[in-house]
């Protein structure tokens, strides 16, 4: 709990997170709060524990922060060169 603890002070200190006041001046629909956690990876060198921000939860009443998020358009082409089928034959032919 202390790593995790300095991991959020830390993210504090670099303005990834803020802290959220009863005080707020925005309007109460556009305060989310955002769950989090610890993610223990115990094999990696470096960074053993990262905070995990759910913003996909939300409470019965009210909209996620992934919910109210704008969507911009779909940047990625349609691949329309080769259907799935054709593909996927095209793809067994290598191996065949």
């Amino acid at each position: 709990m202390d790593q995790y603890n300095e991991v959020y002070r830390d993210q504090l200190k670099q303005g990834i997170v803020e802290l959220a006041g009863d005080n707020d001046s925005r309007e109460a629909s556009q305060v989310r709060y955002i769950l989090h956690q610890p993610v223990l990876t115990l094999q990696k060198e470096i960074t053993k524990l990262r905070i995990f921000f759910d913003a996909s939860a939300h409470y019965k009443s009210s909209p996620s922060l992934n919910d109210v998020l704008h969507r911009g358009p779909a940047i990625l082409p349609v691949s329309t060169i080769w259907p799935p089928a054709s593909y996927a034959d095209w793809s067994y032919s290598l191996y065949v």
